[in-house]
């Protein structure tokens, strides 16, 4: 970025939070080039920034609601066209002689000021959320006040009535049924294509009128419907993009970039090809070097450890913190630990309780993090993967050009561990590339971004993975839990451990230890007892010795 703004070019570096811009300052050479942009907020407590617009919560539900922003700023009774251009703090900033502009993800999908001068771009790890939009319009706003009992407005009329049945969700076909069959709907979709733009523009008198504006949700809801219709009508299925509950109305969108320079630069370790041709639209060349890691990684592959297995399972969750506790044993002094957002904390043992905020992180949320990179072990625990019905609600947004139904046929295939002669089965819709493309972006993607926040590539660190699922290209350690527990066969690997301890005293203390103190210990019931002594003789070299 700085070598093209050296160059005389204007450059957007897109980031996935605004905290990322501190990072990006510590790296640049030339700090004063850069600047971060502000959104519109009524002052920002966490930076110190002063308020950028006056009137933020109005403009915010006014464009939520379907309306640009420039009528609202325009609009001489809110703040009109000098207010803009002399006093206004967000408009400001369009003149402003820094020649690298750090922004966020939704700039590049909803558009930004200064985007027509920029003649580069650098963005920085996967930006598929600022490419879906899932627009929810409340009940009560399906059918716009004010709107002339004509056209389509019987059609909303039907669609706000099957929003008040209770429990109900109409989608798909039953939902055309309920609209008056799919030839009808079809109809009704044609006869209303006429400029629906500007049909319910409304007029602001002043800034908080915005609260009470209609949302302006018709186009998208026309063009949806009309697509299902139509193919319904020549006897095809569809995928299903408008849903209609107790909640409301849900339209299934996509967002597409505007405005992009030439050339465009994505940092992703893990970018799917053709995922980013599906994003941006346009051919993407792909530069991979292969790097030798400097760190190690093991992984314990004793189970899955997905989140639905954990919640509400204590003997589940016993189990993760034990394998933690035994990894610890070996004498890391700055662990750091990576899992679900809402049982990452569950899962620490009490010998970690006190670690702190920072060295804990979830998936999701630690993609181009820096803060765990001074750990000297990190723990992965589980594999992420979104709900089948929020997966195919972002299939449907992100592929919104298709119109086949997704193959949701859910099975297994066995994967292989990268160079390993092992494999291990695993489920996912290995029949639908579209989605295969997007477990693959939300589970193994998100399980080398999480390994790589220890940035293994460039200092020797040791990371810890604790499931089942093979990663491609990452080489790894099998590690069993007999390995992990130092257990021989035949015996339970998360007792052997308090086993050991318990026989060590004994044979301390009185020089013997025999079956009835594993059992009296209620660590085991006699007919495993002998099982155990039997093992633990042969790694002590101990003598067994029958008594009556």
């Amino acid at each position: 970025a700085e070598r093209a703004a050296a160059g005389g070019d204007r450059v957007m570096y897109i980031g996935p939070r605004k905290e990322f811009f501190d990072d990006l300052q510590v790296l640049a050479k030339q700090p004063s080039w850069w600047y971060a942009w502000q959104s519109r907020h009524g002052g920002d407590g966490d930076t110190g920034y002063g308020a950028t617009c006056r009137w933020a919560s109005q403009i915010s539900t006014w464009m939520q609601r379907g309306y640009a922003a420039k009528p609202f700023c325009s609009n001489p009774r809110i703040c009109g066209w000098q207010y803009w251009h002399q006093s206004c703090r967000y408009h400001a900033q369009e003149r402003i002689t820094q020649p690298i502009i750090f922004a966020q993800y939704e700039h590049i999908a909803l558009g930004h000021p200064l985007l027509a001068q920029m003649r580069l771009i650098i963005g920085d790890e996967l930006p598929i959320r600022a490419f879906l939009h899932p627009w929810h319009i409340p009940t009560t706003a399906i059918v716009p006040r004010g709107m002339a009992p004509s056209g389509p407005f019987g059609l909303l009329t039907r669609l706000a009535t099957l929003a008040s049945v209770p429990s109900a969700c109409w989608q798909g076909p039953e939902l055309l049924a309920a609209l008056g069959g799919a030839a009808h709907v079809a109809q009704v979709c044609a006869d209303a294509q006429i400029d629906v733009t500007e049909a319910f523009e409304p007029d602001l008198r002043d800034a908080n009128d915005a609260e009470d504006v209609p949302y302006f949700h018709l186009p998208q809801t026309l063009t949806l419907l009309a697509r299902e219709a139509e193919r319904a009508v020549q006897g095809l299925p569809s995928i299903s993009r408008v849903r209609v509950d107790p909640s409301g109305l849900t339209l299934l969108l996509r967002r597409v970039p505007r405005q992009l320079p030439p050339h465009v630069i994505w940092l992703d370790a893990t970018a799917n090809a053709p995922l980013y041709e599906t994003l941006f639209r346009r051919p993407v060349t792909v530069v991979r070097p292969q790097v030798a890691l400097q760190g190690r990684v093991r992984q314990v592959w004793a189970g899955l450890n997905n989140k639905q297995a954990m919640v509400g399972a204590p003997a589940k969750t016993e189990h993760v913190r034990a394998q933690i506790t035994r990894i610890l044993a070996r004498g890391y002094t700055r662990p750091a630990y990576i899992s679900y957002k809402d049982l990452v904390r569950s899962l620490l043992p009490a010998a970690a309780e006190s670690t702190s905020a920072a060295e804990v992180a979830h998936f999701g949320g630690s993609r181009g993090t820096n803060r765990l990179q001074e750990c000297d072990c990190l723990i992965v625990v589980g594999a992420p993967q979104p709900p089948t019905p929020q997966l195919l609600d972002m299939a449907a947004m992100l592929y919104h050009e298709r119109d086949e139904p997704f193959n949701t046929t859910w099975s297994t295939r066995d994967m292989p561990f990268a160079n390993q002669p092992w494999a291990w089965p695993i489920g996912g819709f290995w029949d639908d590339q579209d989605l295969r493309t997007l477990v693959e972006q939300t589970r193994e993607s998100e399980l080398v971004q999480a390994i790589h926040r220890a940035r293994p590539l460039i200092r020797d660190v040791d990371i810890w993975l604790l499931t089942n699922v093979p990663l491609p290209d990452l080489p790894i350690d099998l590690v069993s839990l007999r390995d992990l527990f130092d257990a021989p066969e035949g015996v339970d690997p998360y007792r052997w451990p308090e086993l050991v301890t318990l026989a060590e005293a004994r044979m301390d203390a009185a020089g013997l230890v025999t079956t009835a103190d594993l059992v009296a210990a209620g660590l085991c019931q006699q007919a495993a007892a002998r099982r155990y002594l039997e093992a633990q003789a042969t790694q002590q070299d101990w003598q067994i010795v029958t008594a009556p």
